[in-house]
């Protein structure tokens, strides 16, 4: 009777397409790995390539600037009990480098990622001013090493997953060379070679992409430019023949409105991507569609073929 039943049983799973290790088996929510980002685009990788086997929390509430942002306590004692924390770093989350140095001291097993460590940084010297850019992430080349990054970090605390998360990430590298590849081809024939902008968030698209940035305020939002500068930044734009002023969507646009009344150029959206609004997370928005939107801006603003 066994001889019988055993080929029967190999027959059944095979016509119902359930042979046994055909594919990753479903991973329990009490087996995921608890991953938790500091800010929207690093968790929005994250995600992508941690799929079904990651849970993955973003601290930064919907819209909420994370140069400002504070996380709560509760925030605080989800990272402790994460496998994974990954943030920014150089500055843009500085309450994210002192909790590292937290979980150093308390020798935990939280694996820690501080991202901007594994990039050669721009540098901010205006107005004596020595900051480096955190904002690396608006570069869909750079983000292509951060996707790689992630990928080991991932595969460092859950090794099983390695073959899943490799996958996952390979359709991520793909996207980000399109669009790399679309920035490129886009951005080549251009009237104009320089934008302005509400704050110094752009430099690592401009460098990637050949034109100039003109930020009204530097790297950090809360910094407010001189009178002096204002009035430098609106003779720039009248001599460039400049036709817009970029103000972004997590930081006040009156200095870019500013510019513009005084020069006659429009204002025109830059989406720096740091933080998604609620409203463009329930319409399906990602890292990927909003610097497709940029890039649509750019041309516009640079008035390119």
């Amino acid at each position: 009777m066994k001889k019988i039943i055993i080929p029967l049983l190999i027959l059944i799973f095979v016509i119902t397409g359930t042979v046994l290790f055909d594919g990753p088996r479903e991973v329990k929510e009490s087996e995921k790995v608890s991953v938790v980002a500091s800010f929207y685009p690093i968790f929005d990788l994250t995600s992508k390539i941690g799929g079904t086997r990651a849970t993955v929390v973003n601290l930064t509430p919907p819209g909420a600037d994370p140069h400002e942002h504070e996380p709560s306590p509760i925030d605080l004692a989800k990272i402790e009990n994460s496998d994974l924390f990954l943030y920014n770093g150089a500055g843009l989350d500085p309450w994210a480098e002192k909790k590292r140095e937290d979980l150093l001291e308390q020798d935990s097993a939280v694996i820690v990622l501080d991202m901007a460590s594994y990039f050669t940084l721009l540098e901010d010297n205006n107005d004596h001013h020595h900051e480096k850019d955190p904002h690396f992430w608006i570069n869909p080349v750079m983000m292509k090493k951060a996707s790689e990054i992630i990928l080991g970090k991932l595969i460092e605390a859950d090794p099983e997953g390695e073959i899943y998360y490799t996958k996952n990430a390979e359709k991520i590298l793909s996207l980000l060379e399109n669009l790399h590849e679309k920035y490129e081809t886009s951005l080549k024939q251009c009237k104009l070679d320089s934008v302005v902008i509400s704050h110094a968030s752009l430099g690592y698209l401009a460098k990637q992409y050949n034109f100039n940035m003109i930020a009204i305020s530097g790297i950090s939002p809360l910094e407010e430019p001189s009178p002096k500068k204002l009035a430098e930044i609106a003779d720039l734009v009248n001599e460039k023949e400049i036709g817009h002023v970029f103000f972004e969507t997590t930081i006040p646009s009156g200095l870019a409105q500013t510019i513009a009344s005084e020069t006659g150029a429009e204002t025109i959206l830059f989406n720096p991507v740091a933080s998604l609004t609620k409203k463009e997370l329930e319409e399906g928005r990602d890292y990927f569609s909003v610097m497709e939107s940029n890039l649509v801006n750019l041309k516009t603003a640079l008035r390119c073929d």
